[in-house]
């Protein structure tokens, strides 16, 4: 029988996590690289930067995990007090790290400042810890021991942190726990069109049948739904069983699914243009050319995409793209979204073009068509067209969402629903 994998857990320290202000992406970082090594993260603590919460975080901490990693709190200003709590929790006392202190003096002397008390408050670590030098900047990170817990202190700045804990943190914890011995796999189904709920009912069959090592994630990024199948790989045979389950939700999914590799919804839609050497054209109204920056963001987007253009206004309608509206309501409805797909298709020469309008709040709409609308028109070897309300969202995420369904609907055109 197999150990049980380590409890490990995160201790973020500073004022700045409580207020708003910074996001503890630390933990994040963490989390990810454990999980790459077959372990879950157990919990995240944040707390401010008071001696007796960080005292009385470390003590909790140290009588319920087997590792803790702990963030901040080791630079040169007062609100840095990770050193000193730790130093009188282990009751000794602060020293220098001397090869610490040694890069920061020659650090302040290349540019002509005074090496002074307060510039030295980082370069120390409590005298009964492990120290790990940090080569991305000057405060050292350092572990010690609280009851059956071993804590390693790192540096809050995410650069600083990431790359201490990958050199030094990771592989002292792989040398005594054996991470790799049993992996988690994972395969995540990024489909969108399908609600959060719709989606669980129709997974319900598959999560019970489902045995011990194996569960169903959900996460929704919005207009997406993601579900993950993760599986603890005990025996290579597994892998088999692995395969399998995904096979079979890929069954279930494949009319929402667009990747069941990781990729964004705008890197599928360029892998499908590269396939066939196309390029594609976007005319975008209510999304004001946020389809086309996603797409642009991709490296080597260029050879796929075309370009296209913003009409936002009515007379930008016909100025640019020839269609002449005589109302508001004209603007936004589905003969508009085909007329400006179509149009730009002809003046850009594109095998692909596609075309969006659409009311994006919080004021505009009518009876027909409130707040939220939108009509999508697609046009290559054949043409597609979308129409849907999208409610309860702020105008940035309504704009999301619609940029969203007009590369899905590029991609449907593309590929058709996978099968």
């Amino acid at each position: 029988m197999s150990a049980p994998s380590p409890i490990i857990e995160t201790l973020a320290i500073g004022d700045e996590l409580l207020v708003g202000t910074v996001s503890d992406t630390n933990s994040s970082f963490v989390a990810h690289h454990l999980f790459a090594e077959g372990v879950r993260l157990s919990r995240t603590t944040v707390v401010p930067d008071e001696p007796v919460a960080i005292r009385e975080a470390l003590r909790e901490c140290g009588n319920r995990c087997d590792a803790l990693i702990c963030f901040g709190g080791l630079g040169p200003t007062t609100d840095d007090r990770t050193v000193d709590v730790v130093s009188q929790l282990l009751g000794t006392r602060p020293i220098f790290h001397e090869p610490s202190k040694r890069r920061l003096t020659e650090f302040y002397e290349r540019r002509n400042r005074e090496v002074d008390e307060c510039a030295l408050r980082q370069v120390r670590y409590p005298e009964k810890s492990l120290a790990f030098e940090n080569l991305t900047g000057l405060a050292p990170g350092f572990c010690f021991q609280v009851g059956k817990c071993t804590c390693y202190c790192l540096p809050g700045v995410p650069l600083e942190m990431e790359a201490m804990f990958t050199q030094s943190v990771l592989p002292l914890m792989n040398s005594t726990w054996n991470f790799r011995k049993h992996p988690i796999l994972s395969r995540t189904f990024r489909c969108i069109g399908i609600h959060e709920s719709e989606l669980q009912r129709q997974l319900n069959v598959i999560e019970e049948q489902l045995g011990s090592g194996c569960w169903l994630g959900y996460r929704t990024i919005y207009p997406e739904n993601h579900a993950t199948l993760y599986f603890r790989k005990k025996s290579s045979d597994e892998q088999t069983h692995f395969n399998q389950l995904c096979g079979k939700l890929h069954s279930v999914l494949s009319k929402w699914c667009y990747s069941e590799d990781n990729q964004s919804l705008e890197q599928v839609v360029l892998g499908e243009l590269a396939k066939r050497n196309w390029r594609v054209a976007l005319a975008e109204s209510c999304t004001g050319g946020l389809a086309l920056h996603r797409l642009t963001r991709i490296p080597g987007s260029s050879e796929q995409v075309w370009g296209g253009c913003v009409a936002y206004q009515i007379e930008a309608k016909d100025k640019m793209l020839g269609i002449p509206l005589k109302t508001k309501e004209m603007a936004v409805s589905a003969q508009c979204a085909q007329a400006m797909a179509a149009h730009l298709k002809d003046l850009s020469g594109c095998e692909v073009a596609a075309a969006i309008t659409g009311y994006m709040g919080p004021t505009g709409g009518t009876s027909v068509d409130p707040i939220g609308t939108l009509y999508m028109s697609a046009i290559g070897e054949r043409s597609l067209q979308k129409h849907l309300v999208q409610t309860g969202r702020s105008r940035e995420q309504t704009q999301w969402g619609a940029s969203s369904h007009l590369l899905n609907l590029v991609r449907v055109l593309l590929q058709g629903p996978r099968s």
